[in-house]
């Protein structure tokens, strides 16, 4: 029998963490038909994909651990699935996808690989709200993460996977788009038609998981966020206080933000790589359109986020004091105390 080396290597943010639960939740399944998915001993993470402790090792340049575990996955008298948001930046790096092909083939295995791909200007809007919800040091604006993935061509599919093509042929690289129109990717279905298993073998939830924050709560959450960090908060601390702003701000009256960027910044965004996403379409969806280039407008785009997120955050303060300075019916003359007070504190922190 041949065995095959399934990789999925992403993107972040493009119904990843939903692939993985599934793989994850299906093992047992997967296991009685031939499919090898589980974790390295040890690997303790919770809410990722197996592949991912092969993107530690590789950026620690942890070389020994990194063969090590590769040897490990490989042992399998099966096919073996590797699952990791992040794998797709492995590539990069000439050197580490020669140690992971070498030893796929030393062991009779060929590869195939699985990337789901979301348009530019949509992808960089969830990898900005992971930033600001997430356990990292980011206060920065989405324009300067714009800056950053474009320096580092993350953005240029056809740069990301044509470093993979050095090692797999283009045939077995799978591209899969995810719906521009805000529908969900079909996950059960493209996981089941990549394995060539019947899609009834997958039990369980397939909905999706690791749902964004409401868009128009982002760049508030991103100005406290800024704040606390100045005022000497560990990033752990200060994403746990995102997460019970972005909790409470569930019960705020929020604008019905679709978008962080302007129109004009998608528009700028997607013109630029048009030419890579036409030679990803060309070389590995068979000439086939994976993005409409639709760029939506909303009311929005003429009201200043900053502008914005100054009243939510003055409705948050407002919403915060009730218990403590106004009780659940406060007269009239307090109510306008305190927010004439918390739009002079909104002002001072944050320049709103």
């Amino acid at each position: 029998m041949q065995k095959y080396l399934f990789l999925h290597i992403g993107m972040p943010k493009c119904a990843s963490t939903t692939i993985q639960a599934n793989l994850e939740e299906n093992a047992p399944a997967l296991s009685e038909r031939g499919y090898f998915y589980g974790k390295l001993p040890g690997d303790e993470t919770v809410g990722q994909g197996n592949g991912t402790i092969l993107n530690y090792f590789a950026e620690s340049r942890k070389y020994a651990q990194f063969n090590a575990a590769v040897e490990y996955f490989l042992t399998p008298e099966s096919h073996v699935i590797l699952s990791g948001e992040s794998l797709v930046a492995l590539a990069r790096s000439a050197d580490v996808l020669e140690m992971i092909s070498k030893k796929a083939h030393s062991k009779g295995f060929l590869l195939k690989v699985l990337c789901v791909l979301k348009r530019q200007d949509l992808w960089i809007e969830s990898d900005f709200k992971q930033h600001v919800k997430g356990k990292t040091a980011w206060t920065a604006p989405i324009e300067k993460l714009v800056e950053r993935r474009a320096e580092k061509r993350t953005l240029d599919y056809d740069f990301l996977l044509g470093n993979w093509t050095r090692a797999v042929p283009e045939e077995n690289i799978r591209v899969r788009p995810v719906p521009a129109n805000g529908e969900n990717i079909d996950v059960v279905a493209e996981i089941a038609d990549w394995l060539s298993v019947e899609r009834s073998l997958f039990q369980g939830e397939t909905g999706s998981r690791n749902v964004s924050p409401a868009t128009a709560l982002v760049e508030p959450a991103r100005q406290l966020k800024k704040f606390w960090i100045s005022a000497g908060d560990d990033v752990t601390t200060a994403a746990e206080k995102v997460a019970a702003f972005l909790e409470f701000g569930r019960t705020l009256d929020l604008p019905k933000r679709q978008y962080i960027l302007s129109h004009a910044a998608r528009r700028e965004i997607l013109d630029r790589y048009q030419a890579a996403n036409s030679k990803v379409e060309k070389r590995f969806n068979g000439g086939r359109s994976l993005f409409d280039d639709v760029i939506e407008a909303e009311d929005h785009d003429a009201t200043s986020l900053s502008e914005e997120a100054a009243q939510i955050l003055i409705e948050y303060f407002v919403r915060k004091g009730e218990g403590e300075a106004l009780g659940p019916a406060g007269p009239a003359r307090e109510a306008r105390t305190l927010m004439s007070s918390t739009r002079q504190r909104v002002k001072t922190l944050f320049g709103g």
